[in-house]
Formats: structure tokens, sequence, C-alpha cells
């Protein structure tokens, strides 16, 4: 026989003391002489879906921005687009009420110089009008540049 499982039917639903409904965005910063592992908060944001620069993370590890989607009501579903920069901790946001947006993915602009040059792509649903439209943004001020 082997062995078994827990059993979850035992655990109790609903809040835990000590847990949370969502996580951070995190650093993990080692030593490599005494194997020490420590964890910094780079921003309290709520992100989940994260993404980046795809195209110049194949050429290098160095990264400055991340994006994804975020709560804006922090009881409620995600409904706002994050970006975060992972040098200073700062963001900005994207959030109009009653839209729910999906992944955004990086466009880059041809030739850019700058990490954030170009655009974020993402598909939203609109709960007003029942339909889901596509969302441009700019990624460096994630202003709207088209629908």
């Amino acid at each position: 026989m082997g062995r078994a499982g827990p059993d979850f039917r035992a655990t109790p639903l609903g809040p835990r003391p000590g847990a949370r409904l969502f996580e951070f965005l995190h650093r993990l910063v080692g030593k490599f002489r005494t194997r020490a592992v420590a964890a910094e908060t780079i921003s309290e944001t709520c992100i989940e879906l994260p993404s980046y620069d795809d195209e110049r993370m194949a050429m290098s590890a160095e990264h400055r921005y991340v994006y994804g989607v975020g709560l804006h009501d922090p009881h409620g579903f995600y409904d706002q687009l994050v970006k975060i920069d992972i040098h200073d901790g700062s963001t900005r946001t994207w959030h109009e009420p009653g839209c729910y947006p999906g992944e955004a993915v990086f466009a880059g602009r041809p030739g850019r110089t700058a990490e954030d040059d170009g655009v974020l792509l993402a598909v939203v649903l609109d709960e007003r009008s029942g339909a889901s439209f596509l969302l441009v943004l700019d990624a460096q001020s994630l202003g709207e540049v088209a629908r």
C-alpha cells in the first residue's frame, strides 16, 4: 500500500492567522560564501502575471521594469495594469472602473534605446458593455494610446 497523502477534508476553510490575500514583488539576495539568502520587498503594489521586455532579456539579464495586473481595490478582482520600477520601487498604474485587464504584453518600438520605449498590449473586459477591447498603453507613462 502506498503512503497516504494529507487529509484536506480536515483543513478548515477561511482565513488563517497571518495569511495574506496577495503577495508583493520581492528580490532574493544571496551571499555565496555564507549561503545566506534574504528577501527584500521591491514594491508593496500587488502584481500578478508579471512580464517584461522579452527581447531585451534575451540579450542581458539586467532589466528595470516589470509589468502586470494588480488590484485597485484590495478586496476586488484584478482591475488595473501596473508598471513597477525595480530599481526604486516606484509604480505607475492604469485603471478604469468596470474594466478588468488580462496579461500585459510589452512591444518595443523599433530602434529604441530606453527599456520602456514601446507599448503595452492587453485585452480588457468591460463589464458595462459586456465586450472586450484591445488596450494600447504607452509603456513609459501608462497613458492610453488606443483601444
